[in-house]
């Protein structure tokens, strides 16, 4: 395309510097423009080079093919793929905190030793201290337990418990009683406290016989709170006192230990019965049956007095 626009620029150019062509022989101006036009119809297949005034020479006029720019197919271009990066999603548990309201304990104002209610295993209706004879052991008395289960049976509804004196209960007479009678007095003072409406039964066999009788004495204070006295082969028996019951009829061993208290006269009893050498003088070297089966004996006699003083 260059060389083709030169060659026409140069042709132009000359066409303008002459004002004639003589081309064959001819120097009609005709004949140059007939030229042109066959030149360009050649070459270029349009144009003319008509003037219209052919006595004024002029450049030759052409039209020029139209030049359509080719369409460049535009490529496509590779779209990147586009990733899309998931971003993790992080769930962070936001931590739950619980906040505890502070329970304020509900305090019940409460009576400083207030005492437990009778009829409860802490404070039964009746408590029964029971004083062992010599050699029986410390967990209780085989002589009197006939005893005590009748009077269980005797005064129910009213609920029992038996409290075993604390004393040696050996062969040392002048020393053992004693000993148990302040235990008697000290079991008095904490139960009285605790328990302010429970009544007590004080029963001894045999030594504790001594033991009960020693400690009446001693007991005063609390005579209200016991009900009923009961004493078995009792060594300070007194065949002619208010609370003698049982058999004998001998002069016993009155005046050899203390008497019973007027005070707690009308509720004692105190059982001795015909060939027990114990409450009829004959010592420990008089132990026989007599001496050995008061429970048999007399449970039923002695739950019916126990009853009749509680109720």
């Amino acid at each position: 395309m260059r060389i083709q626009t030169v060659a026409i620029v140069a042709l132009a150019t000359s066409a303008s510097a002459a004002p004639a062509w003589n081309i064959g022989g001819n120097s009609d101006s005709n004949s140059a423009s007939s030229f042109y036009s066959s030149w360009f119809s050649k070459y270029f297949g349009r144009g003319s080079t008509t003037n219209p005034n052919p006595s004024t020479p002029s450049r030759p006029t052409f039209t020029l093919p139209s030049y359509t720019k080719p369409t460049i197919p535009t490529r496509n271009p590779t779209v990147p793929k586009t990733t899309t990066t998931k971003k993790p999603t992080t769930t962070t548990k936001k931590p739950t905190t619980t906040t505890k309201k502070p329970t304020t304990p509900t305090i019940t104002p409460s009576t400083p030793n207030t005492p437990a209610q009778p009829g409860t295993s802490a404070c039964p209706s009746l408590g029964i201290i029971s004083a062992r004879g010599t050699s029986e052991p410390q967990s209780g008395s085989r002589g009197m337990s006939p005893i005590f289960s009748a009077i269980t049976s005797k005064v129910s509804p009213l609920t029992t418990k038996i409290y075993n004196v604390v004393y040696p209960a050996n062969t040392n007479f002048a020393t053992g009683p004693g000993i148990g009678a302040a235990d008697v007095l000290s079991h008095l003072k904490s139960q009285s406290t605790k328990c302010p409406n429970q009544k007590f039964i004080l029963a001894g066999y045999s030594q504790g016989a001594m033991v009960i009788s020693q400690s009446l004495s001693q007991i005063a204070a609390y005579e209200k709170r016991v009900a009923a006295v009961l004493l078995f082969g009792n060594p300070y028996y007194d065949p002619m006192g208010a609370s003698a019951a049982g058999t004998a009829k001998g002069t016993g061993r009155k005046g050899y230990g203390p008497a019973i208290p007027a005070a707690f006269a009308g509720k004692t009893r105190d059982y001795c019965d015909s060939g027990d050498g114990v409450c009829q003088g004959g010592g420990v070297g008089g132990i026989t049956s007599a001496h050995l089966g008061y429970g048999s004996r007399y449970a039923s006699n002695a739950a019916a007095f126990v009853a009749a003083k509680v109720k």
